[in-house]
């Protein structure tokens, strides 16, 4: 087949690799851009530039094969880009994310003995010492990713702050254990201060994670395949990757709004425990459980999204440098 110009669409590269259909199925707006040449053609009513008299010092045809030159660089390029941020993240999401994903599921777990059994004390040093290893596990594991984005270096250092903080709250109540093992109370200062930095460390928990969850989404999202400059975008299904980034973005909203539902509750809880109000502690109870279920939904989300995501990016992951391009059936 053969263009306006009088070029051979058969053989041309662009057509074979992104369905460019030429000036004459579009009209004269192939994928790279409007050609001038065909533009010409149509103003002077003729079906290609055979029959035109100026076609031997008309430079339009060439002008029209530089821009389509122009473009298959820029599209070249993209994909450069494309292939390069693959070979950066795929190998370590695929790696990092299914650790994640069982350090997150023990912690769950692990929280879960803790609040519905009752053992006796040894089990209480067997779960500090159980969380206290799963902590530090995700500290390794956010540290691996943190030179992803600044997204994930943000993560990071949230973690490591909380982890910090968390210590240091722990050797103040083993030091303060005696005090209040003879019941003596505390100021009411001090109870206020540990009260602020529980529910700063619970904030500052969920911002970290309402963190990671962008800078998946976004990592996801940077992991389609670009459509070539200019491409008309097909009636196609929304690729996997696209489906989950914007899965993750939907977890952050709900766990941003559930968790400042709980703490907003808290406040008011405190503020009005003294009127005595059976009213407002029946709506109270009723708004904290709501919530609390939601974050629990939003939790288990969590897992599922990890575990996806994880498997995504293990199946485009080829095993070592260069990355291979994955099949359509692995990126749409």
């Amino acid at each position: 087949m053969a263009g306006m110009c009088g070029k051979d669409c058969g053989n041309c590269e662009t057509r074979q690799r992104n369905g460019c259909r030429g000036c004459l199925e579009t009209e004269g707006v192939p994928i790279w851009g409007a050609c001038r040449a065909a533009a010409c053609c149509r103003s002077r009513g003729y079906p290609d530039c055979s029959g035109c008299d100026a076609r031997t010092s008309c430079g339009k045809p060439e002008e029209a094969e530089e821009a389509r030159r122009r473009w298959t660089a820029e599209e070249g390029e993209c994909r450069n880009r494309w292939r390069e941020g693959m070979a950066r993240r795929a190998p370590v999401l695929a790696q990092w994310l299914p650790v994640l994903f069982w350090l997150l599921l023990c912690s769950e777990v692990v929280n879960l003995v803790d609040q519905r059994v009752s053992l006796s004390g040894i089990w209480d040093g067997i779960s500090l010492v159980v969380s206290t290893v799963l902590a530090i596990g995700m500290l390794m594991v956010f540290w691996k990713l943190a030179p992803l984005s600044r997204r994930f270096r943000t993560v990071w250092r949230i973690e490591l702050a909380l982890q910090i903080v968390s210590v240091g709250l722990l050797v103040f109540l083993f030091l303060m254990e005696d005090s209040l093992d003879t019941a003596s109370a505390l100021p009411g200062a001090a109870v206020a201060g540990l009260l602020l930095v529980a529910v700063g460390l619970v904030a500052a928990g969920m911002a970290a994670r309402c963190f990671f969850y962008g800078a998946i989404a976004v990592e996801l999202e940077e992991s389609v395949l670009p459509q070539p400059p200019g491409a008309i975008p097909e009636d196609r299904p929304t690729p996997v990757p696209l489906r989950l980034a914007e899965n993750w973005r939907l977890l952050r909203k709900f766990t941003l709004a559930s968790t400042g539902t709980l703490l907003g509750g808290l406040l008011v809880a405190l503020l009005v425990i003294r009127s005595g109000s059976p009213g407002v502690a029946i709506a109270l109870l009723v708004v904290f459980l709501i919530a609390a279920l939601v974050l629990v939904g939003c939790m288990v989300a969590e897992l599922v999204l990890t575990w996806k995501s994880a498997a995504f990016f293990r199946s485009i992951r080829i095993g070592g440098p260069p990355l291979l391009e994955p099949e359509p059936d692995e990126i749409q």
